[in-house]
């Protein structure tokens, strides 16, 4: 029987609540991550943010400028040249922080635990990533692309 130890990633990134969203962006972008582990100020478990957490503010915060600016959103790209797109998102990327975005309800599944089972815990929460542990530590993370590695893996042996 595999084990959720098994497949899960080990190198975990993890980001503090108080950093900007410009800062996640990078970190995003550099390691080819979609989520990521949050800690408080005194390195605790706060959360988790992923990569659609970044883009789904971004669009919210696209909405409320057209509102104030009275812009079409449909027509937004168009409306707006490349500097003042640029400068909306370096404006909402540097006065938000990953805690104003993140997910704080943290889905853990513990690292002898099935991978059927962290399977089905994963539909149960409807969530793309649960926290792997041990002894109560966090070990390690498993994502939905994980799983899909594993049939995708079976199905070609």
């Amino acid at each position: 029987m595999l084990q959720v130890k098994d497949i899960m990633q080990t190198e975990i990134v993890v980001v503090n609540a108080h950093m900007t969203l410009r800062e996640l962006s990078n970190i995003f972008a550099n390691y080819h991550l979609t989520g990521l582990i949050v800690v408080d100020a005194n390195e605790r478990l706060a959360g988790v943010v992923s990569l659609r957490d970044l883009i789904e503010y971004s669009q919210k915060c696209v909405d409320i400028y057209c509102e104030e600016a009275n812009i079409d959103k449909n027509f937004f790209y168009h409306d707006l040249s490349q500097k003042e797109i640029f400068n909306l998102d370096i404006e909402f990327k540097e006065n938000t922080t990953v805690g104003q975005i993140m997910t704080p309800m943290m889905v853990c599944v513990d690292e002898e635990e099935s991978v059927t089972k962290a399977a089905k815990i994963m539909l149960d929460a409807a969530v793309h990533r649960l926290l792997v542990t041990k002894n109560d530590n966090v070990v390690g993370i498993v994502s939905a692309m994980d799983m899909v590695g594993i049939v995708a893996r079976e199905e070609v042996s």
